[in-house]
């Protein structure tokens, strides 16, 4: 058996985190050899962060579609059309050369990272079995529907990291990101110390939120919340990640917060989970993901907004160490700040979490889920 891991980026973000760090699992343990793989990555962005995996396990680059059927995605009816023509190209290149190229090199299984690459569930050998991992919300889109379709219709397995992303799915399996915040969590005692390299004052309440800047990420909402926070509180608002083309302005605006900080987004981040005492989402749906768990396991507290009918059952697992507040509510969102804020005057220094991460358990049920015997 021999497995093609396709990724529809190279770029750092959670899918490709969540990808990268299961493959290395399995690999140094050698759960699978690098002959048994092959590493598809999009033509022309470079290697990337799979940069390590290229010189390991055979590697190639494609044309491969990215489909916006997400909450969430960047708005903008131009670039819908470019993707669906993107999309076309691909299948097209598919059918005619890169499937051919899969035969020959022994594929029996495909593992496509993302929702945004579903258009290849249309066009792959149906000899090879397919496996689609489902990290993104789904929209209300026509598209998205054909999407949903074709996927119960094409693909083997289906894989979501929630029961949120699950949702569309009765025959998913649920296998959360993989997590190690082994580091982050040995850091937490040195929060001074980083604070101090980083221009932060010690005595400083640290709220991050880690993802780009973008109105998709609710840093419009961001923005009103810290209005409302009272000036003689130390609470900083920290913001690590890129800033989106059309989402310059905001940042711009957004930086003549006093009590704003922003990051662009940095290889290591084990520093800033460590100096952060809350982890803020500000999405209009309960966003359940990478950087939550990432939270969570580092010792931070995290602060989720959910909308009706959101399922939240897997919240449960993690009651301790989380607080929601009704989406696009500021001032229930300002309570819980406040209320967090009171109780822990000196910072949240531990939230008592046990383990420090999942990466054993996740990477094993994934590769199982893939390449069951």
């Amino acid at each position: 058996m021999k497995v093609a891991f396709i990724t529809h980026t190279t770029q750092r973000g959670g899918a490709t985190i969540s990808n990268t760090t299961n493959l290395r699992y399995l690999l140094d343990n050698n759960l699978i050899q690098p002959e048994e793989c092959l590493l598809v990555i999009p033509e022309g962005q470079g290697d990337g962060v799979y940069a390590p995996f290229t010189k390991k396990i055979p590697s190639t680059e494609m044309t491969l579609p990215f489909s916006w059927i997400f909450v969430g995605a960047a708005p903008g009816l131009h670039r819908k059309l470019y993707r669906v023509f993107k999309e076309i190209i691909s299948a097209i290149i598919f059918l005619t050369d890169y499937n051919r190229f899969l035969i020959q090199h022994g594929i029996t299984h495909i593992y496509l990272n993302s929702i945004v690459l579903w258009p290849l569930l249309l066009v792959l050998p149906k000899s090879m079995n397919k496996t689609i991992h489902i990290r993104e919300t789904f929209d209300t889109s026509l598209e998205s529907r054909l999407a949903k379709w074709c996927i119960r219709k094409y693909a083997d397995k289906i894989i979501a990291i929630s029961s949120l992303t699950a949702n569309p799915f009765d025959e998913s399996i649920i296998i959360e990101n993989p997590v190690d915040m082994y580091a982050s969590r040995q850091l937490r005692i040195h929060r001074d110390e980083l604070k101090e390299k980083m221009g932060i004052a010690k005595d400083t309440f640290v709220i991050s939120m880690f993802s780009p800047i973008g109105l998709q990420k609710g840093y419009d909402f961001l923005g009103g919340v810290m209005d409302m926070i009272s000036e003689n509180k130390k609470i900083l608002f920290l913001s690590v990640g890129s800033v989106e083309k059309d989402s310059v302005i905001l940042c711009n605006q957004l930086l003549q917060y006093p009590n704003f900080k922003h990051i662009p987004e940095q290889e290591n981040t084990d520093e800033l989970y460590a100096i952060t005492d809350i982890v803020i989402r500000c999405e209009d749906y309960f966003p359940f993901g990478r950087t939550v768990l990432e939270g969570i396991y580092a010792g931070c507290m995290c602060l989720l907004p959910f909308a009706k009918g959101d399922d939240i059952t897997e919240h449960q697992n993690y009651f301790d160490q989380t607080y929601l507040y009704p989406a696009r509510d500021m001032m229930r969102c300002v309570e819980v700040i406040d209320k967090l804020y009171r109780r822990h005057p000196n910072g949240i220094i531990d939230n008592y979490f046990e383990p420090t991460g999942n990466v054993k358990e996740v990477s094993e049920k994934l590769l199982k889920s893939i390449m069951p015997g």
